[in-house]
């Protein structure tokens, strides 16, 4: 889809960036960010922050 020029051409027009990437791109990056807020929120209690949603 992305792939369509006249795609290309409407996002471009509406000020959208665009990216194109292969599917073993677009797996690596998610792979790096799963792993990024897998570290990032070790440290959390699920049951706090639970609390802490309710309020």
């Amino acid at each position: 889809m992305f792939n369509d020029e006249e795609v290309q051409a409407q996002l471009k027009d509406g000020g959208s960036p665009m990216r194109v990437m292969g599917r073993e791109e677009l797996r690596e990056m998610w792979q790096e960010r799963h792993d990024y807020l897998e570290e990032l929120f070790a440290g959390l209690d699920p049951e706090e922050l639970e609390e802490a949603a309710k309020d």
